[in-house]
C-alpha cells in the first residue's frame, strides 16, 4: 500500500515526531511511505537536521485563510504522481483549505494534535461547552476579546471564517479524525466530526527500569518560547515569587517569541540551554526531578510521556489532555494561568518526601509503559486504516 503522510513541518514538534514515527512504523510493515511538508524544522540549525526527509512544498503564510491556486496545483501534481491508497494529514496550518482541496478524491485520515480546528487563536479552553476566552465560537466575541489591534481583529475574523469552512470540509471529506486525547476527541465530536481516540505512542523499550532515588529538587522546562506554551507565565512566577528553588531552572527550547527569551535573561534563577533535538533532551532529562508543563493549551504532549519514562515528575496545567496523562496521582496539576496555583505546586514539589516522590515516579512510569506502547498504537492505527479503506 502507498501512503502519503502530510505535516506542516519536517520535524521540530510533537506532531512532527508522531508523523515521523508513523512513517517508520508503516515502512517496517512493508508499506511504501512518502512524507510531504510545507516548512523545514522551525528551530535549530536546519542544515544539520537529518530528519528533513520528504517532499517540501513551500507557500507564503499570507495565504493561510484563503484558497491558493498555485499551492493546490503543486500538491495535486505530487499526489497524482504518487497515487496513494491512503493519505494521513497532521497539523496543517498553511492554507488548509487549499491542502484538502488538492486531496479531493483520496481517502484521508487526519490526526489532530491541538485546538486549531476549534479556535482561530489557538487558545480554546472549554468550560461547560463554552470557551473561557470568548464564551464560545462566536466570531464577534472572539474578535473583541482576543485581539487589541485593528489588523489583529481582521486576521482573527478571516481565520474564523476559514475555520468555519474547514470544519465543514473535514466533516465531508475526511474519513476519520484520530485524536490522542479524549478531551480533543469530545470537542471535535461535538462539531459532528467522526473521531477515534488513540493515545500517542512512545517506545518504552528504549528506557531502563526505574530506580528509586532521592528528590534533589532540580527543575526543567522543555518547550518552545511561545506564549501558548506558558514559558512567559512560568518565568513571571519564578521572577516574582520566593519559590524556594535553590538551583537555576534550566530552559530548553526554540525561540518563537524573542521577548520571552529576554524576560528569562532577567533572572539569575533561570538558565537558558538553547534548542536541542529530541534525542539530546532525552539524554539530559534523567538529571532532573520535575518538568514544568505550564501550557495554556495542550492536547496530549509527548514531552510529558518522555519525562515520565525518565522518572521526572510533571508539574502541568489542567488544560486539554494533560490531566489524562498526569491525573490520578501521576504528577502535579495546577490551574492554568493561576500564578498562586503554580507557586503552590512548586512548593509541593520542594516539600515532597523521598517515599512520595518515588511512588509518583513509579505510578507515572507504569502508566506510560502500559498505556502508550508502540504495539498497541500500531494495532489501533492498522485497525483505523482497514476501517477507512472499506468505508
Amino acid at each position: 500500500m502507498t501512503i502519503l503522510i502530510i505535516s506542516e513541518y519536517s520535524s521540530g514538534g510533537g506532531a512532527e515526531k508522531i508523523a515521523c514515527f508513523q512513517s517508520d512504523l508503516l515502512e517496517e510493515q512493508g508499506h511504501h511511505v512518502e512524507r510531504m511538508y510545507f516548512h523545514s524544522n522551525p528551530y535549530g540549525d536546519r542544515s544539520k537536521d537529518k530528519t528533513d526527509k520528504g517532499i517540501l512544498i513551500e507557500t507564503a503564510h499570507f495565504f493561510k485563510p484563503f484558497l491558493n491556486p498555485v499551492f493546490i496545483y503543486r500538491i495535486r501534481a505530487v499526489v497524482r504522481n504518487l497515487s496513494p491508497d491512503l493519505i494521513i494529514t497532521h497539523n496543517v496550518f498553511s492554507s488548509p483549505l487549499s491542502v484538502y482541496k488538492a486531496l479531493e478524491g483520496y481517502p484521508i485520515v487526519h490526526v489532530a494534535h491541538d485546538s486549531f480546528m476549534l479556535c482561530p487563536n489557538y487558545v480554546y479552553v472549554p468550560i461547560d461547552g463554552c470557551c473561557k476566552v470568548c464564551s464560545g465560537m462566536q466570531w464577534d466575541k472572539c474578535v473583541r476579546h482576543c485581539s487589541n489591534s485593528i489588523v489583529g481583529k481582521i486576521k482573527l475574523f478571516l481565520m474564523y471564517r476559514m475555520l468555519d469552512k474547514l470544519q465543514k470540509v473535514v466533516r465531508e471529506k475526511v474519513k476519520l479524525v484520530v485524536t490522542p486525547s479524549n478531551y480533543l476527541g469530545n470537542e471535535l465530536s461535538n462539531l459532528g466530526t467522526l473521531t477515534k481516540t488513540i493515545n500517542n505512542p512512545i517506545d518504552s523499550h528504549l528506557y531502563k527500569a526505574l530506580q528509586e532515588k532521592k528528590n534533589l529538587r532540580r527543575f526543567v522546562y522543555c518547550g518552545g518560547f511561545a506564549s501558548n506554551k506558558g514559558a512567559g507565565f512560568l518565568t513571571e512566577v519564578l521572577l516574582n515569587y520566593e519559590t524556594g528553588i535553590t538551583e537555576p531552572v534550566d530552559y530548553y527550547g526554540g525561540i518563537a517569541e524573542k521577548s520571552l527569551l529576554e524576560l528569562t535573561e532577567k533572572s539569575a534563577g533561570i538558565r537558558y540551554r538553547g534548542y536541542m533535538d529530541s534525542s539530546k533532551i532525552m539524554e539530559a532529562l534523567p538529571q532532573y526531578d520535575f518538568l514544568f508543563l505550564p501550557s495554556k493549551l495542550e492536547n496530549y504532549p509527548t514531552m510529558a510521556l518522555e519525562a515520565m519514562l525518565n522518572g521526572v515528575i510533571v508539574i502541568g496545567s489542567n488544560v486539554g489532555g494533560i490531566p489524562e496523562i498526569i491525573g490520578d496521582g501521576r504528577g502535579i496539576l495546577f490551574e492554568s494561568g493561576n500564578a498562586d496555583a503554580l507557586y503552590k505546586a512548586i512548593r509541593q514539589a520542594l516539600q515532597m518526601k523521598d517515599d512520595e516522590y518515588n511512588r509518583i515516579r513509579k505510578q507515572a512510569f507504569d502508566y506510560v509503559k502500559n498505556n502508550n506502547s508502540v504495539e498497541d498504537y500500531s494495532q489501533h492505527m492498522n485497525s483505523v486504516f482497514s476501517e477507512v479503506l472499506t468505508l
